[in-house]
């Protein structure tokens, strides 16, 4: 949810999101949210920032 709230006001009205859990998230820890606009909607990281492990990958795409 926290991903999507970065995207506010960038995103169409109507959308699917699709994303891969893929380590936990310890806290307390450090993460970064990169984000990739895609010819067809947004690509979607949260990585550690110490270690750049993926802990969050997803797609977001309009409907």
């Amino acid at each position: 949810a926290r991903a999507l709230a970065a995207l506010s006001g960038r995103l169409p009205e109507a959308f699917t999101a699709d994303v891969a859990f893929k380590k936990p998230l310890y806290l307390p820890s450090t993460v970064t949210l990169a984000t990739v606009r895609a010819e067809d909607g947004w690509d979607l990281a949260v990585r550690n920032v110490t270690s750049g492990a993926d802990h969050l990958l997803g797609t977001v795409r309009p409907l």
